[in-house]
């Protein structure tokens, strides 16, 4: 009975994917200009974006090759002195921790929350900072690199605001994939600072659309209305929004 529903799931997939792929050419989307617009607001610290890796992941597989996507580092915790989510009732680090034991109880993703007690990041700024810098070398090399951080935060319970983390990180990531990412071009960057104008227009972009919950999604298109989808959502929510923006175009 498993086995026959996961076939019969796969051809449904199948059957929607050349739905979509016919609509793709019905409609023209063939070239990076007639491609859906994804904007990704998050945060290397942000916990409900590693949570929200695996759909947004799938996501990503499924409508690839319709997709314009870009990472906006929105740097959640500039500092605590300047932080507060009355949402969560959060203004200080030994708050965050039993947030971060809610959204693994209730996504059952495995989290590192051990670190608000033991060795608290001090800003979520560093680390965005990192990512921008990878960025100026390509952007998979930023998601990259984005990406890398959050596990070295989220499961070895790493100390991502500091600089001595964040290089190490990005030294190790640059060893395992040296065509996408030069450690010693990230170094330079650094230094000189060349990504901060890059990371303040991602934090002014998400100023101006009064984004502040992580992760959030806004997908724009010149032919149809744009749709916004805040914090984390299953695939199942996420593919129906996609499927109604397309559906739009």
């Amino acid at each position: 009975m498993a086995t026959q529903k996961k076939i019969r799931n796969q051809v449904e997939r199948v059957n929607v994917d050349k739905e979509l792929q016919q609509n793709a050419v019905k409609n023209n989307i063939s070239s990076e200009a007639d491609r859906i617009v994804v904007n990704y607001y998050t945060d290397p610290l942000c916990c409900w974006s590693w949570a929200f890796n695996k759909p947004w992941q799938q996501i990503q597989e499924r409508f690839a090759p319709f997709l314009d996507v870009n990472y906006i580092m929105c740097g959640m915790i500039p500092s605590w002195d300047k932080f507060e989510d009355p949402m969560n009732c959060i203004s200080g680090p030994a708050q965050m921790g039993p947030l971060w034991m809610h959204i693994e109880q209730e996504t059952k993703i495995s989290v590192a929350s051990e670190i608000w007690l033991t060795d608290p990041p001090s800003s979520s700024l560093p680390a965005c900072l990192a990512v921008k810098c990878a960025t100026l070398q390509s952007s998979q090399a930023g998601v990259g690199l984005f990406h890398r951080l959050q596990q070295a935060l989220m499961q070895k319970g790493l100390n991502i605001s500091k600089e001595s983390v964040i290089h190490a990180v990005a030294s190790e990531y640059a060893e395992q994939h040296p065509s996408l990412f030069n450690f010693g071009h990230f170094e330079l960057h650094w230094k000189k600072g060349a990504a901060k104008s890059l990371l303040r227009g991602d934090i002014q972009q998400a100023l101006y659309y009064k984004i502040d919950r992580y992760p959030t999604l806004t997908l724009t298109h010149p032919k149809a209305e744009g749709l916004m989808m805040v914090g984390y959502r299953p695939y199942e929510v996420l593919q129906q929004g996609f499927n109604s923006m397309f559906e739009r175009i």
